[in-house]
C-alpha cells in the first residue's frame, strides 16, 4: 500500500502540528488513522525526524501500518476486562465459601465446647453419685467408672480402665 492510496489529510494536519517538536528534537512519533479510497479505515504509526541538508531543514516521515497491531490489543484488551471479570467472580465465591467455612467452623467449635461441658458434667454426675458405676466395651473392659468403685474395690478408677 503507498501513500497515494491513502487519503492523509489527518496525518498531514498531525504532522503540521507537531513540526515545531519535529525540528526541535529531531523527530516525532505519534498515531494517525487513514481512510483507504474504498473507506476502510487503517491505522497507522508516523515516525517523522528533521533532516538538515546543506543547512536546510527537510521533514521526512515514513508510515508504518499498525491496523494489525491495533485490532490484537482491542482483542487483548477485551480478553483482559473478561480475566478481570472472571477473577472478580472466583474472589467473590472464595469469600462466601470462606464465610461459610468460618460459619461452620464457629457452630463446630460452640458444639464442641457444649459436649465437653456436657462430658463434665455427665462426669460430676458419675463421681458424687452414692451407687457404684461403670461400663465396659465388647470385651468387658472397663471403659468408665465411678469414683465409688474405691469404696467397693479398694482400686483407683484409673487403675481399672482398660
Amino acid at each position: 500500500m503507498t501513500l497515494s492510496d491513502i487519503e492523509c489529510e489527518e496525518a498531514e494536519e498531525k504532522l503540521k502540528n507537531n513540526i515545531g517538536k519535529i525540528l526541535k528534537t529531531g523527530s516525532h512519533i505519534f498515531e494517525t488513522r487513514h481512510r483507504k479510497k474504498n473507506g476502510e479505515a487503517r491505522d497507522n504509526i508516523v515516525s517523522a525526524t528533521a533532516i538538515a541538508i546543506g543547512g536546510k531543514k527537510l521533514l521526512q516521515s515514513i508510515h508504518y501500518d499498525i491496523t494489525e497491531r491495533k485490532k490484537a490489543e482491542e482483542e487483548l484488551s477485551r480478553f483482559r476486562f473478561r480475566l478481570e471479570e472472571m477473577v472478580k467472580e472466583r474472589t467473590r465465591e472464595l469469600h462466601e465459601s470462606n464465610e461459610r467455612l468460618n460459619e461452620e467452623a464457629e457452630e463446630r467449635l460452640k458444639a464442641e465446647e457444649a459436649l465437653r461441658n456436657s462430658e463434665k458434667d455427665l462426669r460430676s454426675i458419675i463421681d458424687n453419685m452414692q451407687d457404684t458405676f461403670y461400663r465396659t466395651d465388647r470385651k468387658g473392659s472397663f471403659t468408665m467408672l465411678s469414683a465409688s468403685i474405691f469404696d467397693l474395690t479398694g482400686y483407683r478408677p484409673e487403675d481399672l480402665l482398660g
